[in-house]
């Protein structure tokens, strides 16, 4: 179960709204379990990508410990070209000491619209709840979904998560149904 209420937050404002910072999410710190990746500085990509990956695992130094995993997810079928291109500008535009991303947008903007036009098979929502947080994954086949929210008088403000990457921040009313994956806000994203 997550300690959302004890850790930093890294809200990044929803892309739709202008916001030009992606935030990479540091290992135990938003992600959930152990994925099986590489850590930090390894990139376990291979052929023409191998770069864009061992780029980004460079410059995310200790911020994106699962960082091979996490390039793979980003770049699977059907959306190859589009998480490529956002996987290159991560690692060209990576800020280690600040765990952020300055720029990306169109990328980041690409890449979702390419996942919300592609049917994905996605396992069962799990998660928790307590009175100043819900959290809530699934595995699908393209990659980790995750919501996590807190409450601020009464809305909850959430942060949207693919593959341990933030890729936007919404608010809707506070319940544990905030961190619902499909009728959360964090849905209309995934």
């Amino acid at each position: 179960m997550s300690s959302w209420g004890t850790r930093p937050l890294f809200f990044v404002l929803l892309w739709a709204f202008g916001c030009s910072e992606v935030r990479i999410v540091p290992d135990g710190q938003g992600g959930s379990g152990d994925d099986g990746g590489s850590g930090a500085g390894e990139s376990s990509a291979t052929g023409v990508d191998a770069e864009a990956c061992q780029s980004l695992c460079d410059a995310s130094g200790p911020c994106l410990a699962k960082c091979g995993a996490t390039c793979q997810y980003l770049r699977l079928a059907p959306c190859e070209d589009e998480g490529t291109a956002f996987v290159a500008c991560l690692g060209e535009r990576y800020d280690a000491a600040t765990c952020a991303i300055d720029g990306c947008q169109a990328e980041t903007d690409a890449f979702l619209a390419c996942r919300k036009a592609s049917p994905s098979s996605c396992g069962p929502e799990s998660g928790g709840a307590g009175d100043s947080f819900c959290s809530m994954s699934r595995e699908c086949d393209t990659g980790q979904e995750k919501a996590q929210c807190e409450p601020h008088d009464g809305v909850a403000q959430c942060t949207c998560y693919v593959s341990s990457v933030v890729v936007g921040t919404c608010s809707g009313p506070w319940s544990f149904e905030a961190c619902n994956l499909e009728a959360g806000c964090c849905g209309s994203l995934f």
